[in-house]
């Protein structure tokens, strides 16, 4: 009965918490706080590049709560702090304990705070953020530098996909679309393929006899029993979303496969037999072209509002499919005082 009762509650939760976090991009609790912040038109004022984005947004909220803005804040730790304190190495960590212990104590003389959602919220940060607090101390830092080029070249397909330049957005369409209609995109795959070979040739050919540039990494402090049980807390956070996610979308295949919802099936049905006459029918060269067309023009100025309605339709439908039928049963405690 108990672990019926666990598994009752583990679907009542993925129904409530999680169905609505399918088909949207993955976010974290930061997201709304970064994109307000790069909206801002002081976003280069306010960010501190000694301190990780985390510790970034602590510090804002904490310069909101005492009215003051983020640079002020800096300097009047600058001014109040010992040249020891505001060293490099510890810089990052004493600078966003000041501006919390500030916060704080401007916070709790406010009766009531106890009970404040926003409070909490705020002290659970403070810990993730002095996890992290020094840019410098985040593993993927190494990372981000080392593939530096592919996400630059991923940023600017991204700004090609979204036609943030239409007239570069229009030429690679047209030349993607006419390279994949004559059937040369084997030989565009080949000629990248020995321009990248040619560039190894000639940087060996050039870099014979020098010495190879160090690569430093700065290594992250070591972290206290907290730091460690954040760390935890914080991963396997992260590996429940994902796997609530994934419970919701097979609940949900099924429901559609097994007919559960019948208006939902109708439509998944209806919409794969259209699919499959199309795979039938059209060649494959021209179902290629098409699919290519349709996912770089969709975003174009003249198909931006009707995709954007498209989308938002997808996804009331898709949020309109339960999960799975739940049923709350109260538990009968019969047992016994003694």
């Amino acid at each position: 009965m108990a672990a019926v009762s666990k598994t009752r509650n583990m679907i009542e939760g993925f129904v409530r918490d999680g169905s609505f976090k399918w088909l949207l991009k993955n976010r974290n609790p930061f997201h709304e706080e970064f994109e307000e912040m790069k909206a801002s038109p002081s976003a280069g004022k306010n960010w501190i590049h000694e301190l990780s984005p985390v510790a970034n947004i602590v510090v804002r909220r904490c310069s909101k709560i005492l009215k003051v803005p983020t640079g002020q804040l800096q300097e009047n730790f600058n001014a109040e702090a010992i040249d020891a304190i505001k060293d490099p190495s510890c810089y990052a960590r004493n600078f966003l304990e000041y501006s919390c212990y500030k916060a704080l104590s401007a916070y709790t003389q406010v009766s009531g705070y106890m009970d404040d959602r926003k409070f909490r919220r705020l002290t659970f940060d403070m810990m993730l953020a002095w996890e992290v607090p020094d840019a410098a101390s985040q593993p993927t830092n190494t990372m981000d530098e080392l593939v530096f080029p592919v996400t630059e070249l991923g940023n600017h397909l991204v700004k090609l996909f979204y036609w943030e330049e239409p007239i570069k957005s229009s030429i690679f369409c047209l030349v993607s679309t006419y390279v994949i209609y004559r059937g040369w995109f084997s030989y565009v795959v080949g000629l990248v393929l020995a321009f990248i070979a040619l560039f190894i040739v000639i940087t060996r050919w050039f870099s014979r006899g020098r010495e190879v540039d160090e690569f430093r990494v700065i290594a992250p402090p070591p972290m206290n029993t907290m730091e460690q049980l954040l760390a935890v807390q914080n991963a396997i956070s992260q590996a429940e979303e994902l796997i609530q996610d994934g419970n919701i979308l097979l609940l949900k295949l099924r429901g559609l496969l097994l007919s559960i919802y019948p208006q939902a099936s109708d439509r998944f049905a209806i919409a794969l037999v259209i699919m499959a006459v199309f795979v039938a029918v059209v060649p494959m060269k021209y179902l290629i072209l098409a699919v290519l067309l349709e996912e770089w023009t969709k975003y174009s100025p003249m198909r931006r509002s009707s995709t954007e309605r498209l989308n938002r339709r997808l996804r009331e439908w898709w949020f309109s499919i339960p999960a799975a039928p739940v049923v709350l049963e109260k538990v009968n405690d019969d047992k016994k005082k003694k």
